[in-house]
């Protein structure tokens, strides 16, 4: 497991003021550090295979449920 430590910042106020001889310019930023935990990890064979078997399946369901719709809506029209 990676430990990444970064930091994040955004701009609160700026502010700009020039006079005759007084010249100010002012940026104010904010910074909070953030902490990410990167993990890889693997999955077995058999658990690729049951994914793949579960697409394959609603795939194979989603267009049978399909077909059996236009079918029913072409004997409707054709009188059969």
């Amino acid at each position: 497991m990676k430990s990444y430590d970064s930091w994040s910042y955004s701009m609160t106020a700026n502010k700009l003021e020039s006079r005759e001889r007084n010249m100010h310019f002012e940026i104010r930023l904010a910074f909070m550090p953030i902490s990410m935990v990167m993990h890889r990890s693997s999955n077995s064979l058999a658990k690729f295979l049951v994914n793949l078997c579960a697409i394959v399946g609603g795939v194979f369901v989603a267009f049978g449920l399909l077909n059996g719709f236009l079918l029913g809506i072409q004997r409707k029209y054709n009188g059969k």
